[in-house]
């Protein structure tokens, strides 16, 4: 619960990485043995996160109102204290991104960028790997017979749907940035990297190339800025050989 209340307070998207794992959480070692169905123990498990989200999430409001408001102690005491005084983060959050313009002054971008651009960028070869993975479970769910359909309560579904969600839900938003999907890394990784060891006449090409990815990667990072001629926003300069007009960023 205070983790919960600490992500949405920091960001409210992280409702979108945080669904999947409390999901399972809320779900995980139901009996059909116990007096409660698995229905009701789902429910007393969401009910006992609640009281310590509200009490996270006051404590959060708090210390932001006293810090970055007007609110102070004496207020609190003397009980003068005005809507104005407090600072609810998540509240802010919404109500700036939602007001027209707002998000297009940063940056518009197609709905596709996270899909086609974002997501190469993070994974190199484990993108295209990530994404018909995600085709070949929704095939078989499906296709297939329902005793042969794969499971929803397995770590590969768990680690599909933390990934796949925020990147559907972000993928609706016009400004997309490739740190925003910075969470997902460790469930692509556990979903998807077993399959870099495929293997054709006895050698491992996305495995190899992998590694020269992340190397690739490794040293363009470290690089000081002067010695890589490269543009400042590789979104950008990949949005442009699709004849997109990106946002000036100067």
């Amino acid at each position: 619960g205070i983790l919960v209340a600490v992500g949405v307070f920091n960001r409210p998207t992280f409702l979108l990485y945080a669904f999947a794992p409390l999901f399972f959480w809320f779900q995980r070692g139901v009996s059909n043995k116990s007096m409660f169905s698995p229905f009701q123990i789902f429910n007393f498990r969401i009910a006992a996160l609640i009281p310590i989200i509200i009490v996270s999430s006051s404590v959060l409001l708090l210390t932001d109102s006293l810090y970055y408001g007007q609110l102070t102690l004496r207020k609190l005491w003397d009980l003068t204290m005005s809507y104005d005084d407090w600072k609810l983060v998540p509240f802010n959050f919404i109500m700036y991104n939602i007001v027209p313009g707002n998000v297009a002054s940063h940056g518009v971008h197609p709905y596709w960028t996270h899909a086609m651009v974002n997501l190469p960028l993070l994974l190199g070869p484990l993108a295209p790997i990530f994404l018909i993975s995600i085709i070949s479970w929704t095939s078989d769910v499906i296709s297939l017979p329902w005793k042969q359909k794969p499971g929803v309560r397995t770590v590969y579904s768990l680690t599909l749907f933390s990934a796949l969600l925020p990147v559907l839900g972000l993928s609706l938003v016009q400004h997309q940035e490739a740190r925003f999907l910075l969470p997902i890394l460790p469930s692509v990784i556990l979903m998807c990297s077993h399959k870099l060891r495929w293997k054709i006449a006895g050698w491992r090409p996305l495995l190899s190339l992998w590694y020269a990815f992340n190397i690739l990667a490794a040293v363009l990072v470290w690089l000081p800025p002067s010695s890589v001629r490269c543009p400042p926003d590789p979104e950008e300069h990949l949005l442009r050989f699709s004849d997109i007009s990106a946002p000036d960023i100067s």
